[in-house]
């Protein structure tokens, strides 16, 4: 398990029966949802710490041999009181 605060935390699967195609995952409730939300609610948001934020992120899970496959706009999480955390659901072990 990746543990950082810039890292969005995996609580479980639900599954959901007959109503989905598939388990849904459970995370924290995050109050802004995703980047492209949170920038269309507050577009006058300094970018700069997003950036780093991200970075920061990317950098534990490389150094996890984690591998993020496909960094998006969507795969970022923004609540109003922790930093921007990334999230992942495809991950590939890196062998290094």
């Amino acid at each position: 398990m990746l543990n950082h605060p810039n890292i969005l935390q995996l609580y479980g699967l639900c599954d959901c029966g007959l109503l989905a195609e598939a388990p849904a995952l459970v995370s924290p409730w995050m109050d802004y949802g995703d980047a492209e939300s949170y920038l269309r609610m507050f577009p006058r948001a300094p970018r700069l710490p997003i950036i780093k934020d991200v970075a920061s992120g990317l950098v534990h899970m490389h150094l996890s041999n984690v591998i993020h496959g496909d960094l998006k706009g969507v795969g970022l999480s923004f609540h109003a009181s922790t930093p921007i955390n990334v999230c992942f659901i495809e991950i590939e072990q890196h062998p290094y």
